[in-house]
């Protein structure tokens, strides 16, 4: 536990590394993943940086990986197909091939693929050419035949009097005053007037859905002096030039004069219909449609063995694509992070910084060795630890039991550094919070069902609750022990699915025939655990629930919020803060434990007295004498105790004198102290010397200082986890070994700053040194001032807003006992007294729908939203800052994995 009980001392190192040696140190490095390097190139423009080549040139394979697997994603293969050979690929040549050789195979790949691609097209768009073509010389083959029967009919008026193409037809008019050949270019002897007459005529394929268009297009276009007949084919087709599965007709347009014709073909051109030269003659039509059939059969093979031949490709790359990808994306990180690296042209290698765990030195030099050692280089890595005042990140090991719960820390904001950890209070305190608000033993029992499953098949789990519930998946221990304390809580409040457990005897006797109850008072002691089952169903029930859940709430509240003003003690020992200590904490203890300690003593008290037994009399009202203790301070009409009226008295003096001492000392304090210090610095001629603890002080600079240096800092310190991406930017400067920090050292005794809550639940309650380059230029007391006043007036009114806000433990816990009484009452209970069979089938399913739906879902997102509401605000703005970076280290496991929030 006192891993996350403070951050991580962390340290700033210096690599200097021989450039031959580079990419396997960063790699092993990025293996170990304890190290967040800065970019020591913020200036550097990214095009001009030393590894720029090495990024295009994983950038590009990238980008042939994508190519890649849009290939086999369109080839649809079956999952088990790819990975048939599963055992081989693990063996696969990716582990030992170099970048270099990865990137020719590659280049060798995409070429091979992008030719194949390229031929199945065109192969592709012949194949459904000559379809088209097939059913082009069929319909017209039916057409010629059956005008040949027509021959003697050409004089009549309507053309289309018999349908012999199969499908409905326009009929149009054919200049009925010109003279006409036969169709199939016969020679016999013309018809009547037509005779002499040359029709030209057109034949292709076009959409179904634009022939109605066609139609009128053409109609308008040749103002009606055209022959049109149409046959719809029996099953879609693949368009050759869009390649979609489109339903397509058969046309044929007979037509006089060239012009005509033209203006045809245009109109077919617009329509996106395909024509198909087919002749006259009826021997040279057959010949063609014989070459056709066959050259469709042939490159029908051809295209199937083109095919099969790409998929047998496309399936080797599959197996292979992943380790190619992951190989690929771990170089591009390694030369990302080598980027932020500077070149040292004295000593001839490459120079970065970092920030790391200051426990862990020792195994990052081991891996430094095993790194040179597997390069071959001839010069070792030197790592030197820099003295800095930085800000250093925050880091916390967890693991996958305290994630979830520093995760819920986390989320408000992250700690600074070295400050305490709330998340070590949030272990035990979330949870019980949460259910005291929920707490139900029935419900708590399924609920912990659930989470032990995801605990005991977490790899089950993990893979059904990915996605939107990837997150309840990472709370599985979090929610486990919030189930464990539902149902000690709900056994507290003997509440099991809003059924009274008798596990002991009830201290409440019925009264003869009476219908009230009357408590065995020879019993000699109450009832053992939680409330006796004797209140359940009693007309006075609610009433006695709400007291006793009201005034629970009161104490608990007292105690989370006394614990928060405790860890600023511990702050400001750590930070050797004495004036927090003096004139914040001791004042704010004085102040809360007068007004809502003292109302908690007063609880325990009344609960403590016998009211009732041996003579009955009338309790004192608690908020009464809170009230009365303020508005008639020399008076208590019921006293709960002797002496109780010069407690009060004492207690008021406290509370109301703690209120200046949290106001006026500790800003004419900083001055004072401000104006000593300036003066010694005037007269040495230097700023305080005390090295030692300037870098401790540095962290704690003003809020205006922490954060325009925090923001700069953010901007450069973290090089992303996935290192895919561009770095950020960064103040870090080239050290060299040996060489000390040229800033001036800050003062032991810093400008301290204290900024009141914003009211959103932000900490601000920070003690921080307000200091320039020289320490002591500058001191503002006009806005020191203002920020405590401001501290203490949100202090004094968040500590009655605050309690109050703890009694939505009773809100909601009463809720939640009702609402289970009610559906089990007036839903399971009422349909099983009733005879009907039927409905007592179906009130169980409802039941227990509704159960699951509002008392299990909906019921607990409510109370889990109050517990978060109650550490963030009213536990956590006692003493926690939560202005921290986060510590970002590059972690190969990060980068080929990253997680779906910073993907």
């Amino acid at each position: 536990m006192g891993e996350i009980w403070r951050s991580s001392k962390m340290s700033l190192i210096q690599l200097f590394i021989q450039i031959d040696a580079a990419r396997e140190t960063i790699n092993g490095l990025g293996e170990y993943g304890l190290i967040e390097f800065k970019d020591l190139n913020a200036s550097v423009n990214p095009l001009q940086r030393n590894f720029i080549n090495e990024v295009k040139q994983s950038e590009d394979m990238e980008r042939q990986i994508t190519y890649f697997n849009n290939l086999i994603s369109a080839a649809k293969f079956a999952p088990e197909i790819i990975y048939a050979q599963e055992e081989e690929a693990e063996e696969d040549e990716s582990k030992d091939i170099s970048i270099t050789e990865l990137d020719e195979k590659l280049e060798r790949l995409e070429q091979e693929l992008q030719e194949s691609v390229t031929n199945n097209e065109k192969l592709r768009r012949n194949l459904h050419q000559l379809q088209e073509y097939e059913e082009v010389l069929k319909r017209d083959a039916e057409f010629f035949s059956s005008s040949k029967k027509r021959r003697n009919d050409v004089n009549n008026s309507s053309i289309l009097e018999d349908d012999t193409f199969g499908d409905e037809s326009m009929e149009m008019s054919v200049y009925k005053n010109s003279k006409v050949s036969t169709i199939d270019g016969s020679s016999s002897q013309p018809s009547s007037i037509y005779s002499g007459l040359q029709f030209g005529y057109v034949t292709g394929v076009a959409p179904s859905d634009r022939k109605e268009l066609f139609e009128r297009i053409l109609w308008r276009v040749t103002r009606g002096n055209l022959f049109l007949r149409t046959a719809e084919l029996e099953k879609a087709i693949e368009d050759p030039s869009s390649g979609k599965q489109v339903n397509k007709f058969v046309f044929i347009i007979f037509y006089q004069g060239e012009k005509v014709g033209n203006r045809i073909r245009k109109v077919c051109e617009a329509v996106s219909a395909n024509l198909y030269p087919v002749p006259k003659n009826q021997n040279e039509r057959e010949r063609i449609a014989k070459e056709v059939s066959d050259k469709l059969d042939d490159l029908q093979q051809v295209y199937d063995s083109s095919i099969s031949r790409q998929d047998r490709l496309l399936l080797s790359i599959a197996r292979q694509l992943e380790g190619w990808r992951t190989k690929i994306v771990r170089e591009k990180a390694i030369y990302n992070i080598l980027n932020c690296f500077t070149y040292d042209t004295g000593r001839r290698c490459i120079v970065g910084e970092g920030w790391c765990p200051s426990e862990e030195i020792d195994n990052i030099r081991r891996v430094l060795v095993d790194s040179n050692r597997k390069s071959g280089a001839t010069i070792p890595t030197i790592l030197h630890i820099v003295p800095t005042d930085e800000i250093p990140p925050t880091y916390y090991k967890t693991d996958k039991f305290t994630e979830s719960f520093q995760g819920v820390v986390d989320s408000y904001g992250m700690a600074r550094y070295q400050e305490v950890n709330p998340g070590v209070f949030t272990i035990i305190t979330f949870p019980f919070l949460f259910a005291v608000m929920f707490g139900d033993a029935g419900h708590g029992f399924l609920m912990f069902l659930f989470a032990l499953w995801m605990v005991l098949q977490e790899k089950t789990a993990g893979k059904l609750m990915s996605g939107a519930l990837d997150m309840i998946f990472g709370g599985r221990y979090l929610i486990l022990l919030m189930s464990l304390f539902s149902i000690y809580v709900g056994l507290i409040y003997n509440d099991c699915f809003s059924i009274p457990i008798p596990l002991f005897s009830s201290r409440w006797l019925q009264d003869g025939h009476q219908t009230q109850k009357k408590f065995d008072w020879d019993a000699g002691y109450p009832y053992p655990f939680g409330v006796d089952p004797g209140w359940k169903g009693t007309t006075n029930e609610l009433i006695y629930y709400n007291s006793l859940k009201m005034k629970m709430s009161i104490l608990l509240g007292f105690v989370h919020m006394m614990t928060g003003i405790i860890m600023k003690f511990f702050n400001g020992v750590y930070y050797n803060k004495p004036y927090d200590i003096w004139f914040e904490f001791i004042p704010q203890v004085f102040f809360f434990t007068s007004i809502f300690g003292y109302l908690c003593v007063l609880i325990i008290i009344k609960w403590c007295t016998n009211y009732h037994y041996p003579v009955e009399t009338e309790a004192p009202s608690i908020l009464n004498t809170l009230i009365s203790m303020f508005l008639n301070p020399f008076n208590v009409d019921k006293p709960l105790f002797n002496g109780q009226q010069y407690v009060q008295n004492i207690l008021v003096i406290l509370a109301l004198g703690s209120v200046p001492f949290m106001l006026f000392p500790k800003p004419f304090l900083l001055k004072r102290d401000w104006q000593r210090n300036h003066n010694a610095d005037v007269y040495k001629g230097f700023t305080d010397p005390l090295q030692e603890h300037e870098t401790r002080e540095s962290a704690l600079v003003s809020k205006k200082g922490v954060a325009s240096k925090m923001e700069a800092q953010a901007q450069g310190r973290s090089v992303a986890t996935h290192a895919s991406s561009s770095v950020g930017n960064s103040k870090g400067n080239n050290r060299l070994v040996g060489s000390s920090d040229d800033s001036s050292p800050e003062s032991d005794v810093d400008v301290e700053v204290d900024l009141a809550n914003d009211g959103t639940g932000s900490s601000s309650h920070g003690h921080n040194s307000a200091h320039d380059d020289h320490g002591h230029d500058h001191f503002d007391f006009g806005e020191i001032f203002v920020h405590q006043v401001i501290h203490t007036i949100e202090f004094v009114l968040g500590a009655v807003s605050n309690t109050a806000s703890y009694l939505r433990l009773w809100a909601l816990s009463l809720a939640h006992a009702q609402l289970s009484t009610v559906f089990w009452v007036r839903i399971l209970v009422l349909g099983l007294t009733m005879d009907n069979a039927a409905v007592i089938f179906f009130v169980w399913p409802v039941w227990a729908a509704i159960t699951l739906g509002v008392l299990m879902g909906m019921e607990s997102i409510s109370a889990f939203l109050h517990a978060l509401r109650l550490h963030w605000v009213e536990f956590m703005n006692k003493f926690y800052y939560g202005d921290g970076v986060p510590f970002r280290p590059f972690n190969m496991e990060l980068v080929v994995n990253p997680p779906k929030d910073d993907s």
